[in-house]
């Protein structure tokens, strides 16, 4: 599972470190920023959790530890409670019922709201066309605003950063610069850490055009297979090694599920994230730069001086 995370060349005492002071810049940083992260975990009732397990979450990751009767349809609701209220709202369910195997939930909260440092104005926002990628037009309430900000573009993407707050978080959009290329081609050629850091750091300030869609989606996805594929299929099996969560072992990760709920208007950007690991047992102005993302993009949400990645997505479809 290190290895997956590229986290090999770090010992466990550095990660839990480096996760609590991460958490504590990130939540501090920007007093015009809202940003939150709740961790707990949910036991079954009676199931002997490893007493170094149990405080490395509290001291590490300040993880609320619950103990249930996991047989009382109720819990579920008290699990499904703690996200509601971690998330503002935004995301109301993580689990919709608790399998007979399932002897343990891990879940992560994420909530971020930030005003734009430029906002955009309500009465430039227009009904415009946005193109999808299977060739379908749709009509969307597109913002546009003049303003300065930092920019790259070459011959094959664009990228805008607009930032929050005090300007230490910033949402990054990018998009090919030619219309003919679709975007899962830029994501898989041109998309990565080591291009990203060289985009900003070659990236230039000056007065742009942009017209952005407004939306607010949801997503839901489980990540299972995803995180099979990266490289860690052994902790969905029997010969998962778990033994430091209980001494008995027999425990493996039975299912990841990651929901996502993201608003972008005029006055800001405000989104949540919840990922839940269930641990079961063995059974236009023409002198300006234009960025115009009226097809599909990728947009990022960051913290600049740690350039810790909070949200990343495609937006293929602004209404869905």
């Amino acid at each position: 599972m290190q290895s997956t995370l590229e986290l090999h060349d770090l010992s466990l005492p550095e990660i839990n470190e480096g996760n609590s002071s991460l958490k504590e810049l990130l939540t501090d940083l920007d007093p015009k920023v809202q940003m939150e992260i709740g961790n707990s975990i949910w036991s079954r009732q009676g199931f002997q959790i490893e007493e170094d397990f149990s405080s490395n979450l509290t001291n590490y990751f300040d993880a609320e530890s619950s103990e249930l009767d996991f047989n009382d349809p109720e819990s579920v609701n008290v699990i499904n409670n703690w996200v509601q209220k971690k998330t503002h709202g935004k995301i109301n369910e993580i689990i919709e019922s608790i399998p007979s195997g399932m002897i343990m939930y891990l879940i992560n909260a994420v909530y971020f709201k930030g005003d734009w440092v430029y906002e955009f104005d309500p009465e430039k926002t227009t009904e415009r066309n946005f193109y999808k990628e299977d060739g379908q037009v749709k009509k969307v309430d597109m913002m546009a605003q003049k303003l300065p900000a930092k920019f790259y573009s070459d011959e094959n993407i664009q990228m805008i950063d607009l930032p929050y707050g005090n300007g230490l978080f910033t949402m990054s959009l990018i998009k090919p610069t030619s219309d003919s290329t679709p975007i899962d081609s830029l994501i898989e050629t041109d998309l990565s850490l080591e291009n990203l850091e060289k985009w900003y750091g070659e990236n230039e300030k000056d007065t742009v055009d942009i017209f952005l869609p407004k939306l607010e989606l949801s997503y839901e996805k489980s990540l299972n297979q995803p995180l099979e594929n990266m490289g860690m299929p052994i902790a969905f099996t029997n010969q998962a090694d778990f033994s430091n969560i209980n001494r008995n072992g027999g425990l493996k990760i039975s299912e990841v599920k990651h929901k996502t709920y993201l608003k972008l208007d005029e006055e800001g950007t405000e989104a949540a994230a919840v990922t839940s690991v269930g641990i079961g047992t063995t059974s236009v102005g023409p002198s300006n730069p234009v960025f115009n993302f009226n097809r599909s993009y990728v947009m990022i949400l960051r913290e600049k001086e740690s350039g810790t990645i909070l949200f990343i997505g495609k937006v293929g479809n602004p209404e869905n």
